[in-house]
């Protein structure tokens, strides 16, 4: 089981290492020619749509690579990835409507993000069929369709705004476009994968058995209404500042949730003792991310003021704070898939909603007192809170089942 999990990290982990140095650097073009305030509208409305897309996606996504791992003809995959299929329209009209609301209410500038409507549909679509693959132990499509999408997106954008397209709107388009590029293709090929669909199913079984990845989902995604609460507390220009540091940071979790990918299909077929040795796994990955952390911290003045310039000169510490809470997150991602394999599915839950709720009170309330440093601090305090609990969870499963 550890070579098969260590292929299957190397394969994932290196395509997402890949794909976030390409939407990093997309994301500091972006905040470098739209400026901190129109970047900090961006943010607030990125986050708020990456939540939309997780609660329409009813845990399904989960649910399809648990249930493959676990027997690859069980007929209730089939039927969720017709629901995703379905779910993946109305996310995208839902969030159409919302942008158009936004745009007239509050700001014009969000009349130029209208193309996320077609990226958040599209992207959720392609990431659930891709379940398939990734359960069968084939990681290498995954990495392929997520580097070529975020490339895409990234080559779009670029030509874009090259012809004197506005940055908010090329952005938008571009992983409009990369989206839905990425969804047809992963159809085509997952489509023979997959057995033949049945006519009907049970919607509200289906529905039943997700609820518990679902409500963990989306407990975890509400975070990214962090930008969005800071915006309203503290002002756009703090946002900005709040909205790069959590952005761009974002993607430095890649290895983590890679390796959690992987090990919730390798936990549900897992015994008592390589259960406790994923544990131990977990902790070695975290001491050595709180090495590269460290350094990443070091170096982040220096990376500020070279790739965003000095009107980002504030964003400095609380990208500091943000990546110091990124070892607590990274055992957050792990032990919570390890308990999910082992049937801990609603524990994992529970504490998801609970340190998101604690995320967002305390973001709020930092930003208010301290503006954007204030939010990473809540940021962090509640990534450390839930890897705390996790942990300690974990660890009374082992004990009882030793």
């Amino acid at each position: 089981m550890n070579k098969r999990i260590a292929s299957q990290f190397a394969w994932v982990s290196g395509g997402r290492v890949l794909g976030a140095l390409i939407q990093t650097v997309t994301f500091v073009l972006v905040a470098r020619n739209a400026g901190p305030i129109d970047f900090g509208l961006l943010g607030a409305a990125f986050g708020i749509a990456t939540v939309i897309q997780t609660g329409f996606d009813f845990g399904l996504s989960t649910l399809v690579v648990r249930e493959r791992a676990s027997e690859k003809n069980n007929p209730i995959v089939t039927d969720a990835l017709r629901l995703a299929d379905a779910n993946a329209v109305y996310l995208s009209a839902s969030v159409g409507l919302l942008l158009v609301a936004a745009g007239i209410l509050l700001s014009p500038t969000f009349f130029m993000m209208l193309p996320l409507a077609i990226w958040v549909g599209s992207e959720r679509q392609a990431d659930t069929w891709l379940g398939i693959p990734l359960a069968d132990g084939d990681a290498r499509v995954n990495t392929v369709n997520l580097v070529l999408r975020r490339a895409a997106a990234l080559a779009v954008y670029g030509i874009l705004v090259a012809v004197g397209t506005a940055p908010v709107l090329a952005f938008s388009i571009a992983l409009a476009a990369a989206s839905v590029a990425s969804s047809i293709a992963v159809r085509r090929y997952v489509s023979s994968l997959v057995a033949v669909r049945r006519v009907e199913f049970d919607r509200k079984h289906i529905f039943r058995v997700a609820r518990p990845y679902w409500v963990n989902s989306l407990g975890t995604q509400a975070r990214n209404l962090d930008a969005a609460i800071v915006s309203a507390v503290a002002g756009p220009l703090q946002a900005g500042f709040y909205g790069v540091a959590s952005r761009t940071t974002g993607p430095m979790r890649i290895l983590s949730t890679s390796l959690a990918t992987v090990i919730l299909p390798a936990a549900s077929r897992a015994d008592p003792r390589q259960i406790r040795r994923l544990g131990l796994m977990t902790c070695g990955v975290c001491l050595g991310l709180s090495i590269l952390y460290a350094a990443v911290i070091f170096v982040a003045p220096w990376l500020v003021l070279t790739f965003l310039g000095n009107a980002y000169s504030g964003a400095v510490q609380p990208i500091q704070v943000a990546i110091g809470g990124l070892v607590f997150a990274a055992g957050a991602s792990l032990f919570g898939s390890i308990l999910q394999g082992v049937g801990k599915q609603v524990f994992v839950a529970k504490a998801a909603v609970g340190t998101t709720i604690l995320c967002l009170v305390g973001t709020s309330a930092g930003a208010i007192q301290f503006g954007a440093t204030g939010a990473a601090v809540g940021l962090a305090a509640s990534f450390i809170f839930q890897s705390m609990i996790l942990a300690a969870r974990l660890l009374v499963w082992s004990n009882k089942n030793a």
